[in-house]
């Protein structure tokens, strides 16, 4: 067996860059949507190739779901997660959204319902719409901590015993 270990790096090098390059248009504001958009497809088309033949983390049912949803109008689409037969994204324009769902489901998850791999039911886990969001961050949290002069409540006042304390 052969070792990728060049272009196992070689997609990954590429994949961080194309992050830098997706941010970069993003946030180019001498872009029109359009621009943006078909620039952005085309970084998720070249990720998508890489992963599939630099790093070989895809197989042929991600390759299959990534040419029918460009057939069906996606400016861009790639696996996303560890790949291995996982899932894609897409990327689409929102008023083009609801036909590009009804053509990925006849080409590509019709003909998997009739042999029974899924059910019709299950569909709506498979193939959905999202709008793109902020995602993850980091939220530090400063907790209060106790007051240097805190007082014993007295048991007056409702506490149970000496050790409760007010803030």
């Amino acid at each position: 067996d052969k070792l990728y270990l060049q272009q196992r790096a070689l997609h990954v090098f590429s994949e961080s860059q194309s992050v830098l390059q997706f941010k970069a248009v993003c946030c180019d504001n001498t872009l029109s949507v359009g621009d943006k958009l078909g620039q952005l497809g085309v970084l998720m088309d070249a990720s998508h190739s890489s992963c599939a033949g630099l790093y070989q983390c895809s197989c042929d049912e991600l390759d299959t779901l990534v040419k029918v949803a460009k057939q069906a109008g996606a400016l861009g689409a790639r696996l996303t997660g560890a790949g291995w037969g996982g899932c894609t994204v897409s990327l689409v324009r929102e008023e083009d959204a609801p036909k590009f769902i009804a053509t990925v489901r006849e080409q590509y998850f019709t003909p998997l319902v009739q042999k029974g791999v899924t059910t019709e039911g299950e569909l709506s886990n498979c193939l959905f719409a999202t709008k793109p969001s902020s995602g993850a961050a980091v939220m530090k949290i400063k907790l209060a901590e106790e007051p240097l002069d805190a007082q014993p409540v007295p048991a007056a006042a409702g506490a149970v015993g000496g050790d409760d304390y007010e803030i």
